[in-house]
């Protein structure tokens, strides 16, 4: 029998912490100015088109007006395009976060026991129901912290994201049913059950930053040593 123990280092503490913060700000820094002004960049489009097919050659049957709706239907799927691609990185920002931080529970996790015995990366908390598993093998309930709820419902979310319609989306709408958009009374989610092809999420920056400053309240919360007995027989 021999003692295996978890040290949470403060250093190491603030480090994940840090972590988070910047894994967030380019998304918020970056990505988000870009998308500012897309209805002035959709009508600049919509004109420039207008002004480049009045410019061609006159064609006896042209009408102006039908130019016009052409240059308005190219500045609207423009709009659109800029929209979605706002919503997609969102979405993406938002999967990629729950990930982000599983894998920096994983390698804590990993260092931290690997100290004392022998054991396959490949294999260690290779899901993430492991986490709370192991920590109850030391004694804790992980599942008893403040955030886990919302820890588990980013889990489902980046679920969500990845594969759409399904089993995590009805988990997901039994935990927070307002993150799936309602329009006019239509679930968009159950119409069009995807989560990438049409916005049918509700989330945003607010919502990111919501969830990272859960994560960082995990690390914060957690306990800085934890050990239990273990034998190799």
């Amino acid at each position: 029998m021999r003692d295996i123990w978890i040290f949470l280092h403060p250093m190491r503490r603030e480090l994940h912490k840090n972590q988070i913060d910047d894994f967030i700000d380019p998304y918020i820094q970056k990505i988000l100015p870009q998308f500012q002004n897309i209805d002035t960049e959709a009508n600049e489009a919509a004109e420039q088109y207008f002004n480049e097919i009045m410019s061609m050659p006159a064609d006896e049957y042209a009408d102006g007006y039908d130019m016009a709706e052409l240059a308005y239907d190219y500045g609207f799927r423009r709009y659109n395009m800029l929209r979605l691609g706002l919503y997609t990185a969102t979405a993406t920002w938002h999967a990629t976060l729950f990930e982000f931080y599983h894998q920096q529970m994983r390698i804590f996790l990993y260092d931290e026991i690997r100290r004392y015995v022998h054991v396959e990366f490949s294999s260690f908390i290779a899901k993430y129901n492991d986490i709370p598993n192991l920590y109850r093998d030391f004694g804790f309930d992980f599942e008893s912290l403040n955030d886990w709820t919302v820890l588990d419902e980013l889990r489902l979310l980046c679920n969500v994201i990845k594969h759409g319609h399904g089993r995590s989306s009805q988990e997901l709408r039994e935990k927070n049913g307002n993150i799936f958009v309602n329009a006019d009374d239509t679930d968009l989610m159950n119409l069009y059950r995807t989560t990438l092809l049409e916005e049918t999420l509700n989330i945003n920056s607010e919502t990111l930053i919501s969830y990272a400053s859960a994560i960082k309240r995990v690390w914060e919360d957690l306990p800085e040593q934890l050990s239990y007995q273990y034998s190799s027989e």
